[in-house]
């Protein structure tokens, strides 16, 4: 999410979003194969089947909708995300029905195959599944996975994925996004968790205006 709004004042959201993709494969297995043993195995299972559905629903929308509503949109949703997270959100740690899945792999499925973004739709469900921190971590960590590689056999079928100068750009991009994990993983242990949280809702506020204001300039 921090990424994309930045991308895309650069490149068409159809280059931008498989881009991350190609990047999410490295950082999620990373972090969910590390820590497999944690993740809860039936939060998974029941968010795939929705995930495919909604990860479909993404990809056609990815190809037929015009640059600038979808900006529109991305703009929208992260704004409305983040504003939620600093604002509006109350902290809970009651369990809510696992019938959420339904909805949440949906959505999740929908908002990471247009917009490379599905990752906050996981987390808000499972972090009201899972109390325990680390089987949080890996569990959502696991879901990403899982979707970046479902949208990785839809985008290649929907020819996404064909763009010569895409894998260019994954290679050279490469290098930093492991020299992001490194940094993260030294942040997670340096920073008060919810001081970090802070900071990057923050800079995905700025990020989503920002694209906001580039869907009425396109």
């Amino acid at each position: 999410m921090v990424a994309v709004p930045v991308l895309a004042h650069l490149l068409p959201l159809s280059t931008v979003v498989p881009l991350i993709l190609l990047t999410d494969l490295l950082a999620t297995t990373f972090v969910g194969l590390r820590q497999w043993r944690l993740v809860q195995r039936s939060e998974l299972v029941r968010l795939m089947l929705p995930m495919l559905v909604g990860v479909v629903l993404g990809v056609q929308a990815l190809s037929e909708l015009p640059s600038s509503i979808l900006l529109l949109l991305l703009g929208l949703f992260i704004v409305g995300h983040s504003v939620w997270s600093l604002w509006i959100a109350q902290a809970s740690h009651k369990a809510i029905s696992p019938s959420w899945a339904y909805m949440a792999g949906t959505v999740g499925g929908v908002f990471g195959a247009a917009f490379g973004t599905g990752g906050p739709i996981y987390t808000v469900y499972l972090i009201r599944r899972i109390p325990e921190v680390e089987a949080l971590r890996a569990t959502v960590a696991a879901t990403v996975l899982i979707s970046a590689l479902v949208r990785l056999v839809v985008f290649g079928v929907s020819g996404l994925l064909l763009e010569q100068q895409l894998h260019l750009l994954a290679l050279g991009l490469i290098p930093f996004c492991l020299l992001g994990l490194v940094i993260g993983s030294k942040l997670r242990h340096q920073l008060p968790p919810q001081r970090l949280r802070r900071i990057m809702l923050q800079l995905l506020l700025v990020g989503g205006l920002s694209v906001i204001y580039r869907s009425q300039v396109v």
